[in-house]
């Protein structure tokens, strides 16, 4: 399976953000397939409250936002934040697919 195929898939196991103003806490993306895999935290504008998630995109596709978890408690955000890190840039590109679409389904 290419990469645009793996988006088709993950589009459908895509969570929800917010649409609210949001400001860049952190932020990391690197090549992924014949991709890019990035990773984001953010804080809302308007109030207390943060966001994580990963995302997986080619020129013309984008599944987004994947593994997806808002809170106020940045503490636990952070530690989130660090673990999907370490995760997408230490696995094999199949599990963090496979993760992905698990995590989603549950």
């Amino acid at each position: 399976m290419v990469i645009e195929d793996y988006i088709d898939v993950l589009i459908s196991c895509c969570g929800k953000s917010d649409k609210v103003d949001k400001e860049i806490i952190d932020t990391y993306q690197s090549h992924f397939l014949n991709g890019d895999i990035g990773l984001i935290f953010n804080k809302y504008t308007e109030e207390e409250k943060y966001e994580v998630y990963i995302y997986i995109k080619t020129k013309d596709k984008i599944a987004s936002p994947l593994l997806y978890i808002t809170s106020a408690n940045k503490n636990e955000l952070e530690l989130y934040y660090s673990e999907l890190l370490e995760f997408i840039k230490n696995d094999e590109p199949k599990n963090i697919i496979n993760r992905c679409i698990i995590k989603d389904k549950n």
